[in-house]
């Protein structure tokens, strides 16, 4: 489902060496919303919620074997005027990969679509061929591992 949201602010996360903005955000519709319009507003409505969500996102590759992961900004949330800027030049990249501006290989993206009027646009008919001759979407659900219902805790040192 699409849900409106406000963009309050931004958390930079250094994933595998790659940037990963992670957009804050509230549903409009939320209680809080009128009272949450930027970063600072989080911690004085629901203080805590920031920092248990950095920890998160910083330590919730380490049961799989990884490092904890490193952010961008030193850590720091940024506010919604800085989080509307990163949207804004992303949404330029995406454009340039949607349009076939940027030129990827095939088998790494697919600009297929049919709602867009590019190179890329083809047939509804023709993007249900794609879909049913795709062989992820013939297959049966995957059986879960045990270790996925494993809880873990990590200790910070």
């Amino acid at each position: 489902s699409i849900v409106p949201v406000k963009i309050v602010g931004v958390l930079g996360l250094i994933d595998e060496g790659e940037t990963d903005w992670k957009l804050i955000g509230i549903d409009i519709r939320d209680k809080l919303a009128s009272q949450i319009n930027d970063i600072d507003d989080v911690d004085k409505q629901l203080p805590g919620l920031l920092e248990a969500t950095r920890r998160w996102f910083k330590y919730y590759k380490v049961p799989t074997g990884k490092p904890p992961n490193k952010f961008a900004l030193d850590g720091k949330y940024a506010n919604r005027e800085y989080a509307q800027r990163v949207i804004n030049e992303t949404r330029k990249y995406w454009e340039k990969l949607a349009s076939g501006e940027t030129k990827v290989e095939e088998k790494v993206c697919s600009i297929a679509n049919t709602t867009l009027k590019n190179a890329g646009t083809i047939t509804k008919e023709d993007a249900d061929k794609i879909v049913e001759a795709n062989e992820k979407h013939q297959k049966e659900p995957v059986k879960l591992d045990a270790s996925v219902h494993q809880v873990s805790y990590v200790q910070d040192q």
